[in-house]
């Protein structure tokens, strides 16, 4: 199993710890955030409640006021019934006749008095008045400043209208209501400055829990309303316990007894806290990710240069003696741990062909030694003996194959280590002559050589072994239509050696594995060491600008083609 990087394992640990620092922060303000709208929202209802009892306190005593100067002696209470009693012509003349006779006396005509209201305070919207036993009532608005006479009262419904009783100073006996409408505005206003419009409901109900106003804004979700109506219907007062529940809740008295009740939905600022909540985890998310991001491009470097030299090590512990570190990208101690190592490798490699050439020289002079025990004219003699003897006995073919041996084993016993490209190549046709002689008429071969490559010097048995491979290898028995050819040329300023078969091939995969291992100059693997051999030998000889490459052949057979 392969094993992790300290560093990747430092860095999950740091990251674990991010995100739990990160998480727990996030956790924390959106309990803070929690708790903060549940304490803005108890203010906003405290603070709506109290303002709105002041703004309903001093519209009260404006309505006091209104209710003096219109019936607060009993000649104004007199004028205040002829404007019922009378027709609009007659209380007209009658209001001139008293301005007539009272001419020191202050003049007294109901209609300004309602216009001088409206100018006094432009919070008034309409006022309307109603005496008892009297089937029409008096009602004006700003529109109308003067009034009319109706037969019904307005619908004051949801309209911030505040009812006043009309007192008879002489028989200190109600003589009738005035009822003053005023402007919303300013109650807006106030419910905007303290709490959200769409979530702070505002009631008012009369000192006899009459349903004066309730806020626009609640008219999408009359919960709260049902509620109230229900408590009061039941006991004629607020349950106020009860709806704590479900509203941050609060209630504010004028002198008067109107009550004021602001509430906010628990579940609406529930809800707006769980969006506010989602922000900061989603924000939190986020930044763990930016966070970790930074870390893995920060630290993954230093890990990738600390995988390479892993890796390196790794490939050079199966073997890949000339596998070295990259050090262009390494940085700091980094390099200097890869220069070190590469530095050790080149000498490891160093010893190791110093005993390798120490190697091949103890087998050469054993192989002298064992070469000295033979004479090698004993052997030419005895074979040209046996060459002549079938000549005489007329077994023509029987004396070439002798003469071919011998020439062969006289090549073999020589003490050359290089020899002509034109020597080695009649050197591998005499060896192709054997094979044919031994099967007769199943194999053909073919030799070609450029007369400008015949003194061309190459290294002993460089090209006899690949022909050797494939009559180990590559060449069939049973057919009669086995091809070898050897083709030595000049081609684009390069010497090119073909050897082409027709033989049984080889996979894709093996030629691509046996390609990388030439170009690498691998000598050990498995049952191609014969071909990787000549293919160091000769990288050895003719250096950089060598070449050897495994292709497939038209005959579906291999083409290895050796370039310099």
């Amino acid at each position: 199993m392969k094993k992790k990087n300290l560093i990747y394992s430092l860095l999950k640990i740091y990251s674990l710890v991010l995100i739990v620092v990160i998480t727990s922060f996030a956790i924390i303000m959106s309990y803070v955030s929690l708790e903060r709208n549940r304490n803005e929202a108890d203010q906003s209802t405290q603070q709506t409640a109290g303002r709105l009892a002041t703004v309903l306190s001093d519209n009260e005593k404006k309505i006091s006021q209104m209710a003096v100067s219109l019936a607060d002696n009993q000649e104004k209470v007199t004028n205040l019934v002829n404007y019922f009693n009378l027709s609009y012509s007659n209380y007209l003349s009658y209001s001139l006749s008293q301005q007539n006779v009272n001419k020191d006396a202050n003049y007294i005509y109901l209609p300004n008095q309602l216009m001088n209201f409206y100018y006094s305070d432009d919070k008034i919207e309409a006022i309307t008045i109603e005496l008892k036993d009297y089937q029409e009532i008096l009602y004006s608005n700003i529109n109308k400043k003067m009034g009319e006479k109706r037969r019904e009262l307005p619908d004051f419904s949801n309209r911030l209208t505040l009812p006043k009783v009309l007192t008879n100073p002489n028989t200190s006996q109600q003589m009738g209501t005035l009822y003053v409408t005023f402007s919303e505005e300013e109650l807006a206003r106030i419910i905007d400055n303290y709490g959200t419009k769409d979530e702070l409901q505002v009631f008012i109900f009369s000192d006899t829990m009459k349903n004066l106003y309730h806020s626009q804004a609640y008219q999408g979700n009359n919960n709260l309303q049902k509620q109230l109506d229900k408590s009061i219907a039941k006991s004629s007062t607020i349950n106020f316990t009860e709806l704590k529940k479900d509203y941050f809740i609060n209630e504010s008295k004028t002198s008067s007894g109107i009550q004021i009740v602001t509430a906010i939905s628990k579940e609406r600022v529930r809800n707006n806290s769980i969006n506010g909540i989602i922000f900061i985890l989603i924000g939190s998310v986020l930044i763990n990710l930016f966070l970790l991001y930074f870390l893995y491009r920060t630290f993954s470097k230093y890990a990738q240069q600390v995988a390479d030299i892993v890796g390196s090590v790794n490939q050079v512990s199966s073997g890949k003696m000339d596998w070295r570190i990259d050090t262009t990208h390494k940085e700091a101690e980094l390099k200097d741990i890869s220069m070190g190592i590469n530095h050790m490798l080149d000498g490891v490699n160093q010893y190791i062909e110093d005993i390798y050439k120490l190697e091949i020289k103890q087998q050469d002079a054993h192989m002298r030694a064992l070469q000295s025990q033979i004479n090698p004219h004993f052997l030419y003699n005895t074979l040209e003996y046996i060459r002549m003897y079938a000549v005489s006995e007329g077994a023509e073919e029987l004396a070439d194959v002798v003469y071919t041996f011998a020439t062969l084993l006289r090549n073999n016993t020589s003490q050359e280590k290089t020899t002509s490209l034109k020597k080695e190549l009649e050197f591998c046709e005499k060896y192709v002559y054997l094979y044919q002689m031994r099967y007769p008429g199943n194999i053909a071969y073919s030799f070609y050589l450029d007369k400008s490559l015949e003194n061309l010097v190459i290294p002993k048995f460089s090209i006899q072994p690949l022909i050797e491979n494939y009559f180990v290898h590559g060449i069939d028995y049973m057919r009669i239509n086995n091809v070898i050819s050897v083709k030595a040329q000049v081609a684009n300023g390069k010497t090119m050696i073909l050897i082409r078969d027709n033989g049984k091939g080889m996979s894709a995969e093996k030629q691509e594995e046996l390609n990388q291992s030439l170009a690498k100059r691998n000598s050990k693997m498995g049952d191609s060491i014969g071909i990787l051999n000549v293919n160091e030998r000769l990288s050895s000889f003719f250096g950089e600008n060598y070449q050897m490459q495994i292709e497939k052949s038209e005959h579906n057979g291999v083409m290895i083609v050796i370039s310099f």
